[in-house]
């Protein structure tokens, strides 16, 4: 999987390539509704598909549906790029590296977005297609309200552990990502893995078809 920034930054990379015939809010609201699992609140194949292709995302019968079906094809595609390269050879042995890893890769992509606080507000909303999921509307609003205030800034420690107590972490657990992110900015390699993936996107989704 990627996490929220990551999701919502590659759809904006390439939405007005290839989903422009959808509500913008609306599939970025599906780009990362899938992880509301880690909630408690579902069960991870409830949420998720494999074996997705672009077609599959372009076809769909709505835009949230269509950020959900996309949300899965950036976890498929990003999961075989980095690990085809090595990432987690490179990395410091821990349970919670891949996070960290994930974590880090939405610092280095934040700043490609300019206009955050439009997209959180797009998080003002609760979708219809969200509430037909048999998860409770306050689990859904705290999901929200969690990956807006996530997404207002560049990630810092700070909300790296909001964010990952918010998500049924412990403190404990929070403290060691955030060591881990420290320990990974400093592998030069992890970095460039990171970016060829997001410079070779647009390729990559295309392949997909």
């Amino acid at each position: 999987m990627a996490t929220p920034i990551t999701h919502i930054a590659l759809a904006e990379k390439v939405f007005e390539k290839h989903f422009l015939h959808f509500q913008r809010a609306d599939f970025y609201i599906g780009s990362v509704f899938p992880d509301i699992r880690y909630l408690g609140v579902i069960e991870r194949h409830q949420t998720h598909v494999f074996n997705v292709s672009l077609s599959d995302v372009t076809s769909a019968s709505s835009a949230f549906r269509a950020g959900v079906l996309y949300h899965c094809l950036v976890d498929e595609m990003r999961e075989r790029f980095v690990s085809g390269r090595g990432i987690y050879d490179l990395c410091p042995v821990s349970k919670f590296t891949p996070t960290a890893i994930k974590l880090f890769e939405d610092e280095l992509y934040f700043p490609h977005v300019r206009d955050w606080q439009n997209i959180g507000s797009m998080f003002d909303t609760l979708l219809t297609e969200e509430l037909s999921y048999d998860i409770s509307r306050e689990a859904i609003e705290k999901w929200h309200g969690m990956v807006k205030k996530y997404c207002k800034q560049v990630p810092t420690p700070m909300s790296v552990e909001v964010f990952a107590i918010g998500a049924m972490q412990e403190q404990a657990i929070a403290d060691e990502i955030n060591s881990l992110i420290v320990q990974i900015k400093n592998i030069s390699e992890v970095q460039k893995i990171a970016l060829d993936f997001w410079n070779q996107f647009d390729d990559l989704i295309v392949s997909k078809q």
